[in-house]
């Protein structure tokens, strides 16, 4: 079976349980296996089966003989070949390659079994993910990675200006709790006339169009939107914290290819980054909305692949974007949060010891559908450039051209200032012409003043009513008792 199935569907010997006649499955009244109560009826077995996993090797192969760069070299190698049944080369990326927690975790017993047996070392000092992480500067890793994405990028030209009139959105990443509930929210957007959602195939809704995460797949598809897409919300991105930074590198290069669509087709990008790209701060005040250095965000790979991001965003020559830096968000308005999120482990580890930590600083999180509405706000706030030219071009029957091409006209006509009143300011549309191309500019290069990075929208206080309903939802679904 595991010649033919998926990666993510393989079976493993070892983690398979018998059920027990003690323990009999239930079923719902449509005979459906009541999956989080089974789960939870088997929690003993299960942690039992992880555990005696987390203490196999599950290998034959001999240690080498002498420890050298050669030796460890190929006896690495050949362990990674019989853990995951294909060879990769020796820079590749082991998660890139379909390995997994479990594949991991052997790959680290057969090496530290190896070297305590025949290299007699102590292994208690070795950490439990070193086969997430890799040697080396992490730091000048996440600047080679944005120096290897940040090349070539497309050039719009000056006098190319956006002259749709119509809010037509591409959105990644609606599967999770964050995304669908973005997703809800442009479906009920009057604005938003249609939405192009990068997901996994599904059924859709009328006035959306669900597409393969594989944008190439479908070039019909790809030049319909270059031609209509107004908006980008791209917040598809892996969610695994135990990797590293080469492990999210098909994330980078995704944006990458979303960042030339946006080029290509003129839309507005909004990225939903993450508060992990201060991972490594050590300033004791709030940290400003602003860019960062790469100090400040390594650490985790995810994190760092974000701050790497950022950096693909910044770099892009006219790219209109916003970066929406995402901190951490509860569950929505009926208490449904992942009961495998840290809180609510936290909180069902709690139960299970009898001690909650307790500490009464400030706690700032957003629920998660009220995060999402300020995205699509965000969105809006972003609308296409030009919308008041286009607004009077049509109402006086004047044709648009770039800013560019408006100066040189008005400096050549004939006509003085009396009929031309913009010659009185002449100079001031040249001073302005300078700047067009500055990414702190607005239309027709008006410096963009600070709102207080939009500090006036405010959100509900989290209260007690919120945490009895991520309480009742996790009771609900059998995640604590």
């Amino acid at each position: 079976m595991n010649e033919f199935a998926p990666q993510h569907s393989r079976l493993f010997k070892e983690m398979v349980i018998v059920a027990k006649p003690t323990k009999p499955f239930t079923y719902t009244a449509t005979n459906t296996a009541r999956r989080q109560v089974i789960l939870t009826g088997y929690s003993n077995e299960i942690l039992a089966a992880y555990e005696t996993v987390a203490e196999s090797t599950q290998t034959n192969i001999p240690p080498p003989s002498e420890w050298n760069d050669a030796s460890t070299e190929e006896f690495v190698g050949t362990v990674v070949l019989q853990v995951l049944s294909h060879s990769i080369s020796d820079n590749d990326d082991l998660f890139q390659h379909g390995c997994d927690s479990l594949q991991a975790t052997w790959i680290r017993n057969i090496l530290l079994r190896a070297l305590q047996d025949s290299a007699e070392l102590d292994i208690r000092q070795t950490a439990d993910n070193f086969v997430y992480t890799y040697p080396g500067s992490p730091v000048d890793a996440m600047q080679a990675m944005v120096d290897k994405y940040s090349k070539d990028f497309v050039i719009i030209p000056k006098n190319k200006s956006d002259a749709r009139n119509r809010k037509v959105v591409l959105i990644t990443g609606t599967t999770g709790a964050f995304g669908s509930h973005i997703l809800a929210d442009l479906v009920l957007d009057e604005n938003a006339q249609y939405i192009y959602a990068v997901n996994r195939l599904g059924d859709a809704m009328e006035k959306v169009t669900m597409l393969e995460a594989d944008l190439s797949a479908k070039p019909q598809v790809l030049v319909e939107i270059i031609g209509s897409v107004t908006h980008i919300i791209h917040n598809a991105w892996r969610v695994d914290f135990n990797l590293g930074l080469s492990s999210f590198e098909a994330n980078v290069r995704g944006l990458r290819n979303v960042i030339d669509l946006a080029l290509t087709s003129r839309a507005r990008l909004t990225y939903t980054s993450s508060i992990a790209v201060f991972q490594s701060a050590d300033e004791d005040r709030p940290l400003a909305e602003t860019h960062v250095d790469a100090e400040v965000a390594k650490g985790m790979g995810r994190g760092e692949s974000k701050w790497v991001s950022q950096e693909l965003l910044r770099l892009a020559p006219g790219l209109r974007y916003l970066v929406v830096r995402v901190g951490q968000l509860t569950g929505g308005p009926k208490g449904t949060w992942n009961a495998k999120e840290w809180i609510p482990s936290m909180i069902q580890s709690s139960m299970v010891l009898g001690y909650l930590p307790n500490d009464d600083k400030l706690v700032s999180r957003v629920p998660v559908h009220m995060a999402a509405h300020a995205i699509v706000d965000y969105v809006d706030l972003l609308a296409p450039s030009f919308s008041l030219a286009r607004v009077v071009s049509h109402e006086l029957a004047v044709k648009l051209i770039s800013y560019d091409h408006w100066l040189q006209v008005l400096e050549s006509s004939s006509l003085d200032p009396t009929t031309l009143l913009a010659k009185r300011v002449l100079p001031y549309y040249k001073g302005n012409a300078e700047t067009l191309g500055w990414k702190n500019r607005e239309a027709f290069g008006v410096p963009h003043l600070s709102t207080g990075l939009i500090r006036e929208a405010s959100f509900p206080q989290l209260g007690d009513e919120n945490v009895k309903k991520w309480l009742q939802y996790w009771r609900k679904e059998k995640a604590i008792l």
